[in-house]
């Protein structure tokens, strides 16, 4: 990163320099900003432009289940999983598409990481990261 002191006078041509060597770094040309896009097209996802075509409930939803699934287990398990399970919002009990389990998921994405990480769940562990970047 470019740092300059407020007293150094910048030239405001150096800006112009300075984004055209950066700007490759931070845009590839994948984004679809500023192009129409096909409501209908399931392949685009891109959610700086909108959350079109994520299914975020049901990333959220298929990482609550994997961390059911390791908490199973009594060596996973302790007094915050079972709060954290006692507060699933009842919407994903019936398969009802809601936000609150979203929400639910992404207040505890690094509890639930670490979940994963002990117990080793790559499956869960690539939900949740999965989860975090497209919704959370």
């Amino acid at each position: 990163m470019i740092r300059f002191r407020s007293s150094q006078y910048v030239n405001p041509l150096s800006y112009k320099v300075i984004y055209k060597c950066l700007s490759p770094l931070y845009n590839n040309g994948n984004s679809t900003k500023g192009n129409k896009v096909d409501k209908n097209k399931a392949e685009i996802v891109d959610r700086y432009v909108s959350f079109m075509n994520i299914d975020c409930y049901q990333h959220a939803s298929d990482v609550i289940d994997a961390i059911i699934e390791v908490t199973e287990d009594e060596k996973y398990s302790n007094r915050f999983w079972e709060v954290f399970k006692e507060k699933i919002p009842q919407s994903y009990y019936a398969k009802c598409s809601d936000e609150k389990v979203l929400y639910h998921v992404c207040s505890s994405v690094f509890y639930i990481e670490e979940l994963f990480e002990e117990s080793n769940h790559t499956v869960g562990l690539e939900l949740m990261k999965n989860c975090e970047y497209q919704c959370c």
